[in-house]
């Protein structure tokens, strides 16, 4: 399979199913857990495979600034199902370097997070007795610390059964002495009830795993109105419940290291893009300025396109990424990651580099 793909076969998944049970009998006897994270602040950063080769040129390049990664390859493609697809020379480079590292799994077998196939797995215990066999599987035996869940689109009736599932799987991969982590949108005291938001209960989420991953960006996001993606105040929001919710040895604070270029009229059609290419796109464009907007503490700018349509597009840069850095280390956040790595500017990189100390 292309990237050395792993698809499990049943009689592996039959084996690994076995091994979780018999593991499962020592977890009376205090198995080692794995190794805490060191404390001090560090910068983690997700690495793409779908990029061009962007992002796993930068993080090879930058690896050492890194105090921890996490490689975006793994999917749920059916309801019982996990397709890895890494290159071969991510293991062996993960391996010879002792580089902190997991496998990142999420719920977009195409171009969305499928709720449905979430839900389909969250109400049927033997696709889950499946999945962590096959998540377990993965990384037993592998360079790799353990695995991300980044199951997006959860739905507020599963919340519980999402909670008991990562503590299931949390207990598989603990025996094998592996870590498990949870990637959770960004909530405040003000919108943690809201739909969108009321599959991820912080606090049971944070007691099963051993970090949670919060997505401090996309505030202002693809399919609405146009705004800045992360904006300072907000972030603090972000921050305050979940310093409260979360213990800060598990807290990681998200950071996006992307823009937004919308077209400022409904349904506002948008497209990502990568900081490196707003700096470019302003140096072919000298006419064209960024503002700093200050309420959000961002920048922006606005133009025209050859048809005479207006786009407002948010971005990040040193002065914003600087700003948000100072937060994270007012509420004492020990890691801050970015999504994702490669797609940062130079000087947005030396911001993060300078948290990591």
């Amino acid at each position: 399979m292309g990237w050395g793909g792993r698809v499990i076969s049943r009689a592996v998944l039959r084996r690994s199913l076995c091994a979780i049970a018999a593991l499962a009998l020592t977890l009376t006897a205090a198995p080692a857990r794995p190794a805490a994270a060191k404390a001090g602040r560090h910068v983690a950063g997700f690495v793409v495979f779908w990029d061009g080769g962007s992002s796993q040129r930068t993080w090879r390049k930058d690896y050492a600034s890194y105090g921890q990664v996490y490689f975006d390859t793994a999917t749920l493609v059916e309801p019982d199902r996990v397709v890895n697809r890494i290159p071969a020379w991510v293991v062996g480079f993960v391996r010879r370097h002792h580089l902190t590292s997991q496998i990142c799994v999420a719920n977009d077998p195409g171009s969305n997070f499928d709720a449905a196939m979430l839900h389909t797995l969250l109400t049927h215990p033997g696709d889950q007795r499946r999945v962590i066999a096959q998540l377990v599987h993965l990384v037993a035996g592998t360079p790799f610390d353990g695995i991300d869940m980044d199951f997006e689109n959860g739905g507020p009736g599963d919340a519980q059964s999402f909670v008991a599932f990562l503590g299931q799987l949390h207990a598989a991969l603990l025996a094998a002495h592996k870590t498990l982590s949870v990637t959770v949108p960004a909530e405040t005291y003000r919108d943690a009830q809201k739909p969108w938001n009321r599959g991820y209960d912080y606090g049971p989420i944070a007691r099963n795993v051993d970090a949670v991953l919060v997505m401090a960006y996309d505030y202002s996001y693809q399919g609405g109105p146009p705004g800045p993606i992360a904006p300072l105040g907000w972030v603090k929001h972000v921050l305050q419940y979940a310093t409260v919710t979360i213990p800060r040895a598990k807290l990681q604070l998200g950071l996006p290291a992307y823009a937004y270029d919308w077209l400022t009229k409904s349904p506002y059609p948008s497209v990502s893009l990568t900081l490196r290419q707003v700096v470019r796109w302003l140096r072919r464009h000298g006419a064209v300025q960024p503002r700093w907007d200050t309420a959000a503490s961002q920048p922006y700018y606005t133009y025209r396109d050859n048809s005479g349509r207006r786009h407002y597009v948010a971005f990040e840069d040193a002065k914003s990424t600087a700003a948000v850095l100072r937060l994270a280390k007012a509420y004492r956040v020990g890691t801050v990651f970015t999504w994702y790595v490669g797609s940062e500017t130079t000087a947005v990189f030396q911001e993060l580099r300078r948290y990591g100390g």
